[in-house]
């Protein structure tokens, strides 16, 4: 058999059948100049920084709920707001909007946090859609990993913790290291803004925290999705 440059074979035949052999060589290899065709066409291209224009930017659509139980445009009333809401188990963390908000916690899902303040009386909620971004594939993985794993790692010590089902070493081992690793995700990344939002978002000392193991797993988790909103959206 004879081997062609495109990787298909063909059996030659002795007995007149070269014109027949020839005509199903140019087909096929129309058929596979269509395909390289048809590949340039609707593959992802790469831009002239590297980045694939074609993909979907890792935070696409990515919007997260905050649950508020109070806000005011006084700072002394804030704060008092704030301390409030971590002596009650919630984050506390004190977010600006040109309108001072105890946020208690963060959703993924707006039923969740709409839930909550319908049975939290004074409670509201406001959400935050991350920008898009063009991003380097370590970027992206790195972003997909706040928004995922490291996301859902909170959400769960937090939850269980509240339902007595973990205990506090448990609870926060589990964070703690989610938080080791995307410090060390922070130390590779190439956009500057988000690597600083990933290596304020990693601190995490439960000990040295005032607040009770609860309330400061909330605070980081908020902190953590507010920094990175703040750092996408330079």
């Amino acid at each position: 058999m004879a081997e062609y440059s495109s990787g298909a074979y063909f059996i030659k035949r002795k007995n007149g059948g070269g014109g027949r052999g020839a005509a199903l060589l140019v087909i096929v290899l129309l058929v596979l100049t269509a395909g390289i065709i048809l590949l340039a066409v609707f593959l992802p291209k790469k831009s002239e920084d590297g980045l694939i224009s074609g993909a979907p930017p890792a935070n696409s659509e990515k919007k997260f709920y905050y649950l508020v139980t109070g806000e005011s445009g006084d700072i002394t009333t804030a704060l008092l707001l704030v301390q409030e809401c971590s002596s009650r188990g919630g984050a506390g963390y004190l977010y600006n909007d040109g309108i001072f908000r105890s946020v208690a916690a963060v959703y993924d899902r707006e039923s969740d946090v709409k839930e909550l303040t319908e049975v939290n009386e004074g409670a509201s909620y406001f959400s935050l859609a991350m920008p898009p971004c063009k991003l380097s594939g370590k970027d992206s993985a790195a972003l997909n990993y706040a928004f995922g794993e490291f996301n859902e790692a909170l959400y769960n010590a937090s939850r269980e913790l509240d339902r007595g089902k973990m205990s506090d070493a448990a609870a926060d081992f589990a964070v703690s290291s989610a938080c080791r690793k995307l410090k060390a995700l922070s130390l590779s990344m190439e956009n500057a803004a988000l690597a600083r939002a990933f290596d304020i978002a990693s601190e995490y000392d439960a000990v040295g925290d005032s607040r009770t193991l609860l309330s400061y797993i909330r605070f980081v988790q908020v902190r953590a999705t507010v920094e990175v909103y703040y750092a996408l959206s330079v």
